[in-house]
């Protein structure tokens, strides 16, 4: 009987997939040319995180910072990755940037050395968001059920999905350890804001002010505390539903579901999270990365 693994490499080979160094992407390799060459403003953010990691939450506040609007009239549009593009969307993600007014949102889920080449040299400013691996797996699982697009995944268990996440060159873009890694290798970069997940969740408000402030724009007290309140999880849950069903349901809700600290408490065995633990002190106990691991 096949393994978990082996069935989930044979879902995925029904979607295009690009190979770097061991480890794939979504895309081609002309795809990835682009991206390499693609042109950055000096004025772009870009929002760069491993998958199921809060991109969308993050975004929705940069398009609250960003604009001098009421926050009653601030637009928000579905962010895809630079390197995704759905197909049942008429233009790439890449057309889509290149349209954008400034200043612009860009998403990724890339490692450093495959951003666009002006990104690596420092050209835009970076939130890169971490979030703990524990509730990105879980987070990755369910969002694998929702998503046709890279094959069915029904009838894989939280068990098959346990296996998948800890083969290094399995999951799109690796495995988190990996990936947050070499992130990390970047954290003191003058352009780069680390922002975590868990800190968000406990205070959102301050989390508001430390991204407007990191940008150059500033807001007042009054004014963080209303984008937080709008930025709060069920709020966004809420209305992206309305958002989806006038995009073909290609939107903030296909990618949001609790939004919770410790969830993963409810999917975990015993056995499960004293290996998940061996694995996170062995990868990541040199970093002196502080993970929030529970409320």
């Amino acid at each position: 009987m096949a393994t978990a693994t082996e069935r989930y490499n044979k879902l995925l080979h029904q979607s295009p997939r690009y190979t770097v160094n061991g480890l794939w992407y979504p895309g081609s390799a002309e795809r990835h040319e682009k991206i390499r060459e693609f042109p950055i403003r000096s004025d772009d953010i870009t929002v760069a995180c491993y998958p199921k990691s809060g991109t969308h939450w993050v975004e929705r506040i940069l398009h609250f910072v960003t604009s001098d609007e009421d926050l009653d009239n601030v637009k928000h549009y579905p962010s895809i990755p630079m390197e995704v593009s759905p197909p049942n969307l008429p233009k790439t993600s890449l057309d889509l940037l290149e349209e954008s007014p400034s200043p612009r949102v860009i998403s990724t889920h890339l490692p450093f050395e495959l951003c666009p080449r002006e990104i690596q040299e420092g050209k835009s400013k970076i939130i890169l968001v971490i979030r703990n691996p524990k509730d990105v797996a879980v987070s990755h699982f369910y969002f694998h059920k929702k998503i046709k697009s890279i094959g069915s995944f029904t009838d894989f268990a939280w068990q098959d999905f346990f296996e998948v996440f800890f083969s290094p060159d399995t999951l799109p873009y690796g495995s988190w350890f990996s990936h947050t890694k070499k992130w990390l290798q970047h954290r003191n970069d003058p352009n780069l804001l680390l922002v975590k997940f868990e800190d968000l969740k406990t205070d959102l408000t301050n989390g508001v002010s430390r991204i407007a402030e990191f940008l150059g724009r500033p807001v007042s007290g009054n004014r963080a505390a209303a984008i937080a309140a709008k930025c709060q999880f069920d709020n966004m849950k809420k209305e992206g539903e309305s958002e989806d069903r006038e995009v073909d349901n290609i939107g903030i809700s296909v990618f949001m579901r609790k939004g919770q600290v410790g969830d993963w408490k409810s999917h975990f065995t015993v056995a499960q999270n004293e290996m998940f633990d061996e694995v996170y002190q062995r990868e990541m106990g040199d970093t002196d990365l502080a993970i929030q691991f529970e409320t």
